[in-house]
């Protein structure tokens, strides 16, 4: 459950990062004890986020950069649906289909108030989220539509 509480206080780490603070506690004791631990406390939960946190978090701005980048250099500054799923499911960490719809419903708020994995695959069926997040995206993505309507920011405008 680390991922997701380090997700709930605002910082979202690779997959890399996660596994680099499994491995951090998993084997913080073993020296002394020969075992490893498989629980945390709160006060080793508080220095696996002051340790693996930014110190400053990722400006909107970059992450606005970011999409222009990969939009291409046409000046329009707009992706294709397909083109921004198949790049955030191909580039960089990989993740499978089924991850990328479960995290763009899950930035979508198509899982309500839903918490836990049982009651996410309640609120949208597997099978469905393909065709459902290909309803909710529009067809053409801007920055600022990813920005502001996808991740949930500030205009860009608004915090310059």
């Amino acid at each position: 459950e680390v991922p997701n509480i380090m997700r709930a206080l605002g910082f979202y780490p690779s997959e890399l990062q996660i596994q680099d603070m499994i491995n951090e506690v998993k084997f913080s004791q073993y020296v002394e004890t020969g075992k490893t631990v498989t629980e945390i406390d709160l006060a080793t939960l508080i220095k696996l986020y002051c340790n693996h946190r930014p110190v400053f978090g990722l400006p909107l701005y970059k992450v606005y950069d970011s999409f222009l980048t990969l939009a291409g250099a046409d000046g329009q500054g707009q992706m294709d649906r397909g083109l921004l799923l198949s790049l955030l499911q191909n580039r960089g960490e990989h993740i499978s289909e089924p991850e990328l719809a479960e995290f763009l419903a899950s930035l979508l708020d198509m899982y309500g108030s839903a918490t836990n994995t049982e009651d996410k695959m309640a609120a949208v069926e597997p099978a469905e989220a393909g065709v459902t997040l290909e309803t909710l995206l529009p067809e053409v993505l801007d920055a600022d539509v990813f920005t502001e309507h996808i991740l949930g920011f500030m205009p860009v405008t608004a915090v310059e």
